[in-house]
């Protein structure tokens, strides 16, 4: 399951109200402190596809002029969830 943090780009920061409203009609994110013109948020979604396909439903929102992904984390799935990755196993000696 991706966790995404995401930096949206707006281009009127005016308009942070029906932007983030928009936001949540489309997922259930965790939204960050608006700083000058870019929102960050944190959204959860099932696989990669869903991912891109939710990037691509936040662009569409009027007003979001960019989209960063900042970091993605795969919970549950990665070999550091299960107690360390194999680079740190291996470089351990």
């Amino acid at each position: 399951m991706p966790i995404s943090g995401l930096l949206i780009t707006l281009e009127q920061p005016g308009n942070i109200r029906e932007i983030s409203a928009a936001i949540l009609e489309i997922c259930d994110a965790e939204i960050g402190d608006l700083e000058e013109r870019w929102l960050p948020i944190a959204v959860d979604t099932s696989d990669s596809r869903t991912a891109r396909d939710l990037h691509d439903q936040l662009l569409a929102i009027p007003g979001v002029g960019y989209i960063d992904v900042v970091s993605v984390a795969f919970e549950g799935d990665s070999p550091a969830a299960e107690g360390g990755s194999p680079l740190s196993k291996a470089t351990r000696s």
